[in-house]
C-alpha cells in the first residue's frame, strides 16, 4: 500500500483572516513587504495586544526595542505557538544569531 501524501491548502478566504505583524524599522522595507501580503493576508504595522496574530516579522532594531511587548504577545497567545521571523543583513547573521540564541 503506498503512503498518501495529505496537503492542506488554504482558500482564498481563510488566508485573508491570517493577521500578520510587521515590526520593521526601514520605511520602504515596511511598505514593500504591506503591499506584497496585504493580497492574502490582514497586515498590523503597529504592536496591538488585542489583535492574536498568526505570524510577526521583526527587523534587528525593533527586535531589541519592542522585546518585551514582543515577548508579552507571543506569552498571551500561549499554548498556540506564535512563529517569529527576525529579519537581519546578511553581515549580521553569524554575529547577532549568537547572541541571540536565548529568545524568549
Amino acid at each position: 500500500m503506498k503512503n498518501k501524501i495529505l496537503s492542506y491548502k488554504l482558500e482564498k478566504n481563510e488566508s485573508k483572516d491570517s493577521k500578520i505583524l510587521l515590526c520593521m524599522n526601514n520605511n520602504r522595507n515596511l511598505d514593500l513587504l504591506s503591499r506584497f501580503l496585504e493580497t492574502n493576508y490582514l497586515t498590523y504595522k503597529n504592536i496591538d495586544e488585542d489583535v492574536e496574530f498568526d505570524l510577526i516579522l521583526v527587523d534587528r532594531k525593533n527586535y531589541q526595542l519592542e522585546f518585551n511587548k514582543l515577548k508579552s504577545l507571543k506569552k498571551q497567545q500561549e499554548p498556540l505557538f506564535l512563529p517569529l521571523i527576525l529579519l537581519h543583513k546578511m553581515e549580521d547573521t553569524v554575529d547577532y544569531t549568537v547572541k541571540m540564541m536565548n529568545i524568549f
